[in-house]
């Protein structure tokens, strides 16, 4: 366990250096390209190329660390990352931590430490195709949320590309999951399913961050993908994979809670950037 722990570090860490680096790159790029376009140019950049290397090379130590530990386990230690995240949007990005922004990072933090008090074990229980059916019906048009608004409107706000790469992000890492599940048996189609099924959401919810940085400040947009990509999975682990909520009133308590905090988190810093971005329009 304890190298599961070490290697999501390791991950959580990585990851946050390429959130910061794609922030660079996407911000160098027009605000008038499509997603195909601006996914491509911010590609070719030498920022973006280590964004998706780093990026790659994360998922790589999360594919590891989740054959070791709990999906509720690995999400928590990856929203310990905000320390570094603060730190280099502040060095790299000059940017300065809101008032708003704070108090939605604080109950985020309160949130995701109320829910690791009731981190269940690992769990080798495989959802089975009707479920992987299920969740991937139920979450992925929601990835596309962006898009949709885009045909009505000419730039979707920045916190809508954000819960779209949440969201990919959080599909991406229960499709990871079921990769992990699946390593030490001979099933390669199903294997093969999910990688793709990863690799294509990952990639969804890559574009989407790369809009939501270019428009958004990574201080409110960072954590509300985090924040997605910590509830969402650790509600759908005790529904797919297993991983039984706590039985003590107490322990459902600390859970429900940080749940609850989180959410709250995550609108404070939607709205936080809605209002940010509008300013920001305003003054052009």
């Amino acid at each position: 366990m304890v190298l599961g722990i070490l290697l999501m570090l390791v991950a959580t860490i990585t990851y946050n250096v390429s959130i910061i680096l794609l922030a660079i790159a996407a911000r160098s790029e027009s605000k008038e390209q499509d997603r195909k376009s601006l996914t491509t140019h911010v590609a070719e950049r030498s920022s973006g190329a280590l964004s998706i290397a780093l990026g790659l090379l994360g998922w790589v130590f999360e594919l590891m660390a989740l054959t070791r530990i709990s999906v509720t386990l690995a999400r928590v230690i990856y929203a310990s990352g905000f320390s570094v995240m603060l730190v280099l949007a502040r060095l790299r990005l000059g940017e300065k931590l809101e008032r708003s922004e704070a108090i939605g990072i604080g109950a985020i933090t309160l949130g995701i430490v109320a829910v690791s008090t009731t981190i269940p074990s690992v769990s080798k229980t495989n959802p089975g195709l009707l479920g992987w059916v299920i969740l991937t019906i139920v979450i992925v048009p929601i990835i596309f949320l962006s898009d949709i608004v885009r045909w009505y409107r000419k730039s979707p706000a920045a916190y809508l590309s954000g819960i779209g790469a949440g969201l990919g992000y959080s599909a991406s890492s229960l499709y990871t999951k079921g990769v992990s599940d699946l390593l030490s048996m001979s099933t390669l189609v199903p294997l093969a399913l999910l990688a793709i099924a990863a690799g294509i959401t990952s990639l969804v919810a890559f574009s989407n961050q790369i809009r939501a940085l270019q428009t958004g400040r990574a201080t409110a947009i960072v954590p509300l993908v985090v924040g997605l990509q910590s509830v969402i999975p650790i509600t759908v682990a005790s529904l797919f994979f297993g991983e039984k909520w706590p039985v003590t009133l107490s322990g459902q308590f600390m859970l429900g809670g940080g749940i609850t905090l989180t959410i709250i988190g995550m609108v404070l810093l939607a709205n936080s950037s809605a209002q940010l971005v509008q300013a920001s329009s305003s003054g052009d």
